[in-house]
């Protein structure tokens, strides 16, 4: 277990510590050990971070291992303790067996079970000692994989991660089955894990047998006793069962969890064990409080005793932070926002703890440069990137986290811990593109990512978008043409996810701006009917029943008709564009025609920029419904400021295109449009759009990147007669629109 620091020091019952058991115990959670005190110890517990380092590195070689046994034998004459020996015994006959030396490697792996004294004095070091001995053991044949129960016979604390990597080698490497195992060493805790482990379809009634059996042997404990051990470990095995369990689970366990929280005092592995099981049928607010239940016990666990299970309470947090059904808050219970901080004051004291490095934010933009590898057991790494990525997941949408690196931050160490997960590589390379580190993202695409998955095509997209930015869009019109060839090839061949298909169809509608951009408006208005083609190919009409499988997600705008609507109002616009308001309103009645199930207010935008040339009060009040509903709504901002500066329209491209800062004479200003009675009325919309204007750049990742509105904020400041201002809007506006990708990066992040 995990002993905080606090501003006095370590924070125990004492407030005194062995520095060998600390030492000992960063072993058992899988990190590197220092400062036991013992010059000699240190060394040799070095050396075991580097097995396990070389053990988990698939490209060491035999040289690595050659070295590693050199150095263990400079130390051995300086072994003068029980301890030292036993270690170094492991160390030594670990690295013989990877240089084929199996003679030697038996005899001194064997040599351990003749050290008892580290059994009785670090008692969850010595069993580390012989799981990892066990597993090189076994794949020699010198023994049978059952004697790891003689061994282990409890349930390791969920923070000694290194543990329960050879605990889970050894177990889902047996070819012993249930009965065997029960056969030879009966029903107990570590029998039945063992069992859950090996069988994914693990029979429940027997797990629900034998807890009824410790239930019936239970009782409250009184003052002086502590609760029943075998109650509480077998729950502590449940919490996998239940994590694992691939049908529904039985509704009896709501009845023995019950039983066993009467028979027992603040049990946190069955509170732990709850979470899973209320989360898995359903009834997350049971579940909740069981967590809330759960933090509480192990608050009290550290207040009394100066310990806790870290990477258990890391786990609970995780589990609970991601699910989107837990409500933002419950009175004074439970809160999101204080749980986030909860959560990441817990990760950080255990990073500060153990000495862990960090990439810093001001790092984290360039991971070509300060990116590294953190060797630790796969459990300890798992919850550890869980917990990064969760931070990003609340906070992605958040404007000052994305500028203040925090967002790039968090995603560097999950990739230090991750570093083959594609989603987080994706997300990193989007959080760089949304910066508008266009380079480094475009380094990170193509050496990062796609070198090593060539099929992930949101990635593809995003780097077309990228290149888009070039002046000369050749080079993002050749990946967007490749990569559009070979998904259609693999959506013909049935190849295609749901959101692969989504990405397909975004991907079209990039294909068209550029050429629209590169050739003309009416050659990209010639392809539109491939477009439709292509939707028609990917989402062929079926029954109601079939729609779900089409959705990416449970939002309406996660569902193919609202997809098949963001097809018309693109169609629209490129109508208006070419000032073909006709058909630019077919478009938009036809976008209305797909579904009446939801509203979308792309209808109401759209027709705002319809109007814009003919009514506008219409548009005018068009805006004005979107912004009721969606108050940072992009395209009716920009649309809202069109009404009030109808001479400023298209000006932003010339204006950046030119580069001149010119600050216009107010006396000059724009003159009353119909859209206002009078000017008094103009002036109110005028400070309206001035808050909308300066909320966006403020608030919103995207308004802050689109230099309309930079433009449009110039103009306000012009009529402000704020020219300290107006020229940083107009400078943002030069900055934004030479970084201006030909469609927004949201269109390949699904």
């Amino acid at each position: 277990m995990i002993r905080l620091k606090t501003s006095r020091g370590t924070m125990d019952s004492t407030n005194v510590v062995d520095p060998i058991a600390a030492a000992l115990e960063a072993r058992l959670v899988g990190l590197n050990a220092v400062g036991s005190g013992d010059s000699i110890l240190d060394s040799i517990l070095a050396l075991h971070y580097r097995v396990m380092f070389h053990t988990f590195d698939e490209n060491s070689d035999l040289s690595m291992w050659k070295v590693l046994l050199e150095d263990s034998q400079k130390l051995e004459p300086d072994v003068s303790e029980e301890l030292h020996s036993a270690i170094l015994k492991n160390v030594s006959g670990i690295a013989n067996y990877y240089l084929g030396n199996g003679m030697e490697a038996d005899r001194l792996l064997y040599a351990l079970g003749t050290i008892d004294g580290v059994r009785e004095q670090y008692f969850n070091f010595w069993c580390l000692l012989q799981l990892e001995n066990l597993c090189y053991r076994i794949k020699m044949g010198s023994i049978v994989d059952l004697q790891v129960l003689q061994y282990c016979r409890t349930i390791p604390k969920e923070s000694y991660t290194l543990v329960w990597y050879y605990l889970e080698k050894l177990i889902t490497s047996t070819t012993f089955t249930w009965k065997e195992i029960q056969s030879e060493f009966g029903s107990s805790p570590m029998s039945y894990l063992f069992g859950i482990l090996v069988d994914q379809k693990f029979p429940e009634a027997e797990l629900i047998s034998y807890c009824k059996k410790l239930l019936a042997g239970s009782r409250f404990p009184s003052a002086h006793e502590s609760n029943n051990f075998e109650l509480e470990e077998f729950f502590a095995v449940l919490q996998f069962y239940f994590r694992r369990a691939t049908g529904p689970l039985s509704r009896d366990w709501g009845a023995i969890i019950e039983r066993a929280v009467a028979v027992t005092f603040q049990s946190i592995s069955i509170s732990k064990a709850a979470i899973f099981y209320y989360f898995s049928v359903g009834e997350d607010r049971v579940g909740l409080l069981n967590f809330i239940n759960f933090i509480n016990y192990s608050e009290r666990r550290r207040r009394l005793t100066g310990t806790y299970d870290v990477i258990s309470l890391i786990d609970a947090y995780g589990q609970v932070m991601k699910r989107d059904t837990i409500p933002e808050e419950i009175g004074q219970t439970f809160s999101r926002v204080k749980s986030l901080a909860k959560y990441k004051q817990i990760v950080s004291e255990f990073y500060q703890y153990y000495n862990l490095k960090l990439i810093s934010n001001e790092d984290s933009i360039d991971w070509f440069s300060n990116s590294f590898q953190l060797w630790v057991p796969s459990n300890l790494a798992r919850a550890l990137a869980d917990a990064w990525y969760l931070f990003y997941q609340y906070e992605k949408s958040s404007l000052t986290h994305l500028l203040q690196k925090d967002l790039s931050y968090y995603l560097a160490n999950a990739m230090c811990l991750d570093s083959n997960n594609l989603d987080i590589k994706f997300q990193y390379a989007y959080v760089l593109a949304s910066m508008r580190r266009i380079e480094k993202c475009v380094k990170f695409l193509k050496t990062a990512v796609l070198n090593v998955a060539p099929e992930d095509y949101k990635s593809w997209h995003l780097l077309a978008l990228c290149e888009s930015i070039q002046e000369n869009k050749a080079a993002s019109l050749k990946i967007v043409w490749s990569v559009l060839e070979a998904m259609t090839e693999a959506a013909e061949e049935g190849r295609l996810k749901v959101v692969d298909k989504w990405q397909l169809i975004h991907l079209k509608l990039t294909q068209l701006s550029l050429v629209k951009e590169t050739v003309g408006i009416k050659d990209a208005l010639e392809m539109l009917p491939e477009v439709y083609q292509l939707y028609s190919m990917l989402f062929p009409t079926t029954d109601e029943n079939s729609n779900d499988e089409c959705r990416i997600g449970p939002q309406h705008k996660q569902t193919k008709e609202y997809l098949f609507q963001s097809i018309w109002f693109f169609a629209a616009k490129l109508f208006i564009q070419d000032n073909d308001l006709a058909n630019a309103q077919e478009a938009i009645d036809e976008a209305k025609r797909v579904t009446t199930s939801f509203t979308n207010l792309n209808v109401n935008t759209t027709k705002g920029y319809i109007s814009l040339s003919t009514d506008n009060l219409t548009a005018m009040n068009e805006f004005q419904n979107v912004l009721c509903f969606d108050p940072a709504n992009i395209d009716a901002i920009v649309g809202f400021a069109k009404v009030l500066y109808p001479d400023a329209n298209d000006k932003v491209e010339n204006f950046t295109r030119h580069k001149s800062v010119t600050v216009h004479d107010s006396n000059h200003g724009p003159s009353p449009i119909s859209a206002f009675a009078n000017e008094k009325d103009r002036s109110a919309a005028v400070a309206q759009l001035k808050l909308m204007l300066e909320s966006c750049i403020e608030r919103s990742i995207e308004g802050y990147h689109t230099p309309e509105i930079w433009w449009y904020a110039s103009k306000v400041y012009d009529e402000y007669k704020d020219s300290d201002r107006l020229e940083e809007a107009l400078w943002q506006c030069i900055k934004f629109e030479e970084l201006k990708p030909i469609r927004g990066f949201k269109n390949c992040a699904f």
